[in-house]
């Protein structure tokens, strides 16, 4: 239950519901730990639920550490498998979301250079950790040689069903 006051500050009140517990707004959580809870969460859930719920939390999924490990595997869940544009955009997104603060990256079947080239970032700082790739054949040998060249903590290259050059494999 809410009230207005008279200089629009929201006043939230904990109700009790007959025969039940106490029941607590949501809103009234630190910020600290709602960015915690959305933590748990992956991206694509970032992207395409947290944002819709309400202005605040619209606001908190947009913080930069929500999307230092962007998993973007099997995108079936939300999108149609024979059209990768929307999931291609969203990539895009949370990759501009983490303001070059990216430190794994995973994703399957729609990865391009582009994608590859965006999360080398224009950042000075370097915080790619790890890279995988699923069946993500638009993805070309010299993206990937930029992207370990330009990366000195990458730890953790994983291609799957994808269609490197042997020398290529053997350069990073």
């Amino acid at each position: 239950m809410e009230s207005h006051s008279s200089n629009s500050k929201r006043v939230r009140k904990i109700t009790k519901r007959k025969g039940s517990k106490e029941v607590r707004n949501w809103l009234d959580l630190p910020h600290d730990v709602i960015i915690q809870i959305f933590l748990k969460l992956g991206v694509v859930e970032i992207l395409y639920n947290v944002q819709r719920v309400c202005s605040l939390w619209r606001k908190l999924a947009k913080e930069p550490q929500l999307f230092r490990c962007i998993d973007m595997r099997n995108p079936w869940k939300y999108f149609d498998p024979c059209n990768f544009d929307p999931f291609r955009r969203m990539a895009r997104k949370a990759m501009i979301q983490s303001r070059g603060q990216i430190e794994e990256i995973s994703m399957e079947y729609f990865g391009t250079d582009e994608h590859i080239y965006r999360a080398i970032g224009k950042s000075k700082a370097r915080s790619l950790r790890a890279i995988r790739l699923v069946s993500c054949y638009q993805v070309s040998d010299d993206a990937l040689i930029d992207i370990a060249k330009e990366n000195p903590l990458l730890e953790e290259l994983e291609l799957i069903f994808c269609s490197f050059m042997t020398e290529t494999i053997a350069t990073v």
